[in-house]
């Protein structure tokens, strides 16, 4: 069985997440920040009427911060009930993957690795695939 995966880049490290949970891709829209948040949460961004909370990933996985381009986009998904925004540093494509691109994940204690559902090899360049679910739940209860 084949699935839709949405290709991204952080820190030029290839990233992956289902289509399924993609709303729409936009381009960084104004975030009003809040204060006191953990530094990853970038703000609240109206999503025609929707308050929405934006999530920079490079930040949440501990990555080095980088100023913002043109090529920055947020990324809406909704898992469960719950609409996010992530920020990621540039959207690539949309591309099929089959159960056996994808292995499992490497064993470790660490609870941001614990976001990774498993690592795509596609045209011999590696993805690391995302569980949103997750991410997202855990995202909500440090906000």
């Amino acid at each position: 069985m084949k699935d839709l995966y949405l290709f991204f880049t952080l820190s030029r490290e290839g990233f992956a997440i289902s289509t399924l949970h993609v709303m729409e891709i936009l381009g960084l829209p104004r975030i009003a920040e809040v204060p006191n948040l953990p530094k990853h949460f970038k703000g609240l961004i109206n999503l025609r009427g929707s308050i929405v909370p934006a999530i920079d990933l490079r930040l949440w996985f501990g990555m080095e911060e980088q100023i913002y381009s043109e090529r920055t986009c947020l990324i809406i998904v909704r898992v469960v009930n719950d609409i996010v925004g992530l920020i990621v540093d540039d959207v690539d494509t949309v591309r099929e993957i089959q159960e056996g691109q994808i292995k499992p994940p490497p064993k470790t204690n660490s609870m941001k690795i614990s976001y990774i559902s498993g690592i795509g090899t596609i045209n011999n360049q590696t993805k690391i695939m995302l569980d949103l679910e997750g991410l997202v739940q855990d995202a909500k209860l440090e906000c």
